[in-house]
């Protein structure tokens, strides 16, 4: 009996069940898959948005308004001198208002104006004025032109 060669009758039998049981596996491995993860890796989920950060190098406090295209969901901020501030936003149009802050600010004291941001970008934006100086706004001069009056 052992010398015997299995008959096709018994390998078709053998290679369904094994089939059937490979076929079990996959169905109870995905049905144990948790269906609530999002299939987005995080990294990618944190690029759906734009960065965007404001310094107040100004020696005068800032009102700033971003306002999305759609009217909807302005982030209004007040920055006071030397301070900081991160913003996460979503990537499209925006319409700035930039008002400043001051005792003598006079009648052209706000700005405005329209930006773009771009998903998975990051924007720095420096506030100053004229008159806050080279000091403030980061700004070296060649030598030659600092000498001049």
């Amino acid at each position: 009996m052992l010398n015997r060669a299995p008959s096709l009758r018994r390998l078709t039998l053998v290679l369904l069940c094994l089939a059937g049981l490979s076929g079990l596996f996959l169905v109870v491995r995905c049905a144990s898959i948790d269906r609530s993860r999002p299939t987005v890796p995080a990294s990618r989920q944190v690029a759906r948005k734009a960065h965007l950060t404001l310094l107040n190098s100004a020696r005068c406090d800032w009102q700033i308004v971003i306002t999305p295209a759609a009217g909807k969901g302005a982030h209004s901020s007040r920055l006071s001198v030397g301070k900081s501030l991160d913003l996460e936003l979503a990537g499209g149009d925006y319409a700035v208002e930039q008002t400043m802050l001051s005792d003598d600010a006079g009648p052209d004291s706000t700005r405005r104006f329209s930006m773009q941001l771009v998903v998975g970008e990051s924007y720095r934006w420096r506030l100053v004025t004229l008159l806050s100086g080279a000091e403030a706004a980061d700004v070296s001069l060649p030598a030659e032109e600092a000498k001049q009056p």
